[in-house]
């Protein structure tokens, strides 16, 4: 993928996290629930950012990337 179609897929995400994000917010009353959620969304977030900008994550962490 080019540049610009590895931003856009990568807006795209974030901005349907930030959609849903809204709508969930606002019904939540348990401060603990609150931040689990929140940190459980910023991480799907920053693991879609890796994911679209280097590809799909390799189940194998000591695995080397192949070329």
């Amino acid at each position: 993928m080019d540049k610009q179609a590895i931003r856009e897929s990568i807006l795209k995400t974030v901005s349907e996290e930030l959609d849903a994000w809204l709508e969930e917010e606002p019904g939540i009353q348990d401060p603990f629930q609150y931040e689990h959620r929140l940190v459980q969304r910023t991480l799907r977030i920053g693991r879609s950012i890796l994911e679209h900008s280097q590809g799909r994550l390799s189940v194998d962490r000591n695995k080397k990337k192949e070329s």
